[in-house]
């Protein structure tokens, strides 16, 4: 049902969007690493999805989405997301998504940790950072990029390779810094040109 339903969503958006994915033989890889996208819009994730399928993906999404209504809850959940509180610590977030690591599946977070519409500027979260240095995971930089169009707008979908990022005795708040920091230019430089 699920591939059937990310088929079908896909095939609209094609139509709609006339995306196109690159890079993809690098998300299907072998897991577990995280799956770091830039986010302007509210339907990234299925840009994800689309290049994945079959394989369910651990998707963190902010907690206000699961409280509309309980059927809308239950399909988030049934497609693999899980709620974070971004106004408080997130720690049951935290504790899900490692969880789906050390079972090896890949999970997909947004570096920014929240949506960062073009020209906004919005320094990267930490969080990405901390899951990667302590559970030992690549991170795995996406550029979700939309081109205007007169008519019809184009995206396109960039997946660059996983990076592994280490560091000396425990991490700390500059190494998640420096990490976060690394992963959001790389996320940049899959930018396409114009």
């Amino acid at each position: 049902m699920y591939r059937i339903l990310v088929w079908l969503v896909s095939f609209a958006y094609k139509i709609a969007f006339r995306y196109q994915l690159r890079g993809v033989e690098n998300v299907r890889g072998k897991g577990p690493f995280i799956i770091c996208p830039n986010h302007e819009q509210a339907d990234d994730p299925f840009y994800v999805m689309f290049a994945t399928s079959p394989e369910r993906l651990a998707l963190m999404a902010k907690h206000e989405l699961f409280e509309y209504c309980k059927l809308f809850s239950d399909f988030l959940s049934w497609g693999g997301a899980f709620p974070v509180n971004r106004d408080k610590n997130g720690l049951s977030a935290v504790k899900t998504a490692i969880m789906a690591l050390r079972k090896g599946k890949k999970v997909v977070i947004f570096p920014e940790g929240r949506r960062v519409h073009e020209g906004e500027s919005h320094d990267p979260l930490g969080g990405v950072a901390m899951l990667a240095l302590r559970e030992k995971v690549p991170l795995l930089p996406v550029n979700i990029h939309r081109r205007k169009g007169f008519v019809w707008r184009k995206v396109i979908v960039t997946f660059g390779e996983p990076v592994s990022y280490t560091c000396e005795g425990k991490p700390d708040r500059a190494d998640y810094d420096r990490v976060s920091q690394d992963l959001m230019d790389r996320i940049w430089a899959l930018e396409p040109k114009k």
